[in-house]
C-alpha cells in the first residue's frame, strides 16, 4: 500500500510542525484512496484544540468546513507530529485510527505512514511526487 503525497506539501507539513512546537502539529489529508494507494490531493493544516506536546484533537466545527468543501474527495487521513517521540503510532493513536485510512506521523526519525489493518499497525511506503496539491492553513 502507497500514500502519494506532493513534494512541497512535505516541506509545509514539516515547516507547520516546527511553527507548532513545542505541541504537536496536525493536518487533515483529502484525496482519494483504495485498497493499493491513497493520494493527497489537498491538505488543511488545522489548530491542534489540545494544544499539546502529547496528544492532538480537531474541532467539530473545523472538519464539519472540510467536510462540506469535499466535493469528489474524501479525506483519506490525518498527519500529526511527535516532537519529542519517534513517528510511529503512540497507543492513544491506535485507539483511533480505526476513523481515518492513513496517519502520517512526523517524528525524531522523520515522517512516516501507517494504516490499520485487521487490528495490526501496518507501515505504508511514502511516495512523494513532483505534482501540486492544495495546501489551506485554517485558522480558528
Amino acid at each position: 500500500m502507497d500514500l502519494r503525497i506532493c513534494r512541497d506539501a512535505v516541506k509545509l507539513l514539516k515547516e507547520y510542525s516546527d511553527e507548532a512546537m513545542p505541541n504537536e502539529a496536525v493536518a487533515i489529508l483529502v484525496g482519494r484512496a483504495n485498497d493499493l494507494y491513497g493520494q493527497v490531493d489537498v491538505i488543511y493544516l488545522v489548530p491542534n484544540e489540545d494544544r499539546s506536546p502529547l496528544s492532538f484533537s480537531v474541532s467539530p466545527e473545523i472538519l464539519a468546513l472540510i467536510t462540506r468543501e469535499l466535493g469528489e474527495r474524501d479525506i483519506i487521513g490525518i498527519f500529526h507530529s511527535h516532537p519529542f517521540w519517534k513517528a510511529y503510532p503512540s497507543s492513544a493513536d491506535i485507539e483511533h485510527m480505526w476513523g481515518y485510512r492513513f496517519w502520517l506521523i512526523l517524528g525524531t526519525d522523520g515522517m512516516r505512514c501507517f494504516t490499520l489493518l485487521k487490528g495490526n499497525v501496518i507501515e505504508v511506503n511514502i511516495k512523494v511526487e513532483d505534482r501540486s496539491c492544495d495546501l489551506v492553513r485554517v485558522k480558528k
